[in-house]
């Protein structure tokens, strides 16, 4: 009789310490999707490690501030496939050029993207900067992390493929490349034909497994990810949706990322069947690779390759 009482006190701890690991759980999940703007008091330089980086990004960040306000950009509007407003910046000067549209990670907005903005446009290529949904201007209070702003994505393509006759390519980072990714598995316009990805990650459950340490609650958090978020944690598996992409591709990561490892960008370019590059950075960077030398210049050769 002791034995049995002692083995329910067990299985009572257990049932109860369970129930608190996942109630913790949702938490984190509320957490990572809820969007206020506290993410506007993020200092990019204080995510830079390197002091030679932030003196760049400085210099940088300064001329790309007098770019912007010089070119003036046209600020575009639209809504999405569930009735929210999305904003963007458009910057259209090369007539027979192709668009990029950038899209930027999270915890971000458009105008973080302006260094690479900036090089495109040096480039002439004509831009159109995203706020994915919840950040910037764009109306929202949920991020979904790809699944949903996959679709918003789609929602710009159709704008350029409306309004102009030019080129496309999608340029993202961090989520942003992940974005990009579950777009890249829907049946797209032959006009869109290149994208540039840095440090994107395989799955949501990836990146929830590593905040929690563990992939045992997984299963059971997956309905209340489709209750908070709109879809189960296997819907966003960008391993799988990549093996749909028939767009060429140049993957970017740096080697000693810590935010999310290089192994993502590894697992997802074995399983792109399509043209496709890999370009390690040699750094510990995420998500702001473009302020490394020889980083336009890479993708330069890339575009040199497919693009012309």
């Amino acid at each position: 009789m002791g034995k049995i009482k002692k083995g329910l006190a067990v299985a009572s701890f257990v049932t109860g310490a369970s129930a608190l690991y996942l109630y913790s759980a949702k938490n984190i999940i509320q957490k990572l999707a809820k969007i206020d703007s506290s993410y506007q008091k993020i200092k990019i330089i204080d995510l830079l490690k390197s002091e030679e980086l932030q003196k760049v990004y400085l210099e940088k960040t300064k001329a790309d501030i007098a770019w912007f306000k010089e070119v003036m950009p046209q600020k575009v509007k639209l809504t999405s496939f569930d009735g929210l407003k999305l904003c963007a910046y458009e910057v259209r000067r090369f007539k027979e050029r192709p668009y990029v549209i950038l899209v930027h990670g999270y915890n971000s907005d458009a105008l973080s993207l302006l260094n690479s903005a900036h090089e495109f446009y040096k480039r002439n290529y004509n831009l159109l900067m995203i706020d994915q949904r919840g950040w910037g201007e764009s109306e929202g209070e949920i991020c979904t992390f790809g699944f949903k702003e996959s679709l918003d994505l789609v929602k710009w393509i159709e704008y350029l493929l409306k309004n102009t006759s030019n080129d496309i390519g999608l340029y993202g980072v961090s989520m942003g490349a992940s974005t990009i990714l579950k777009t890249l598995s829907y049946k797209l316009d032959p006009r869109v034909r290149f994208a540039i990805l840095e440090g994107p990650y395989c799955s949501f459950r990836s990146l929830l497994e590593k905040r929690l340490k563990t992939s045992l609650m997984t299963p059971a958090l997956s309905h209340y990810n489709y209750e908070l978020m709109g879809f189960e944690l296997d819907e966003l598996d960008l391993q799988k949706a990549v093996k749909e992409n028939n767009v060429p591709t140049l993957f970017i990561h740096a080697d000693k990322d810590s935010v999310v490892d290089i192994s993502n960008t590894q697992d997802l370019f074995a399983a792109n069947k399509g043209l496709k590059e890999l370009y390690v950075l040699d750094s510990d960077v995420h998500a702001y690779g473009m302020l490394l030398k020889g980083y336009f210049e890479r993708i330069d050769e890339f575009l040199d390759h497919y693009l012309f």
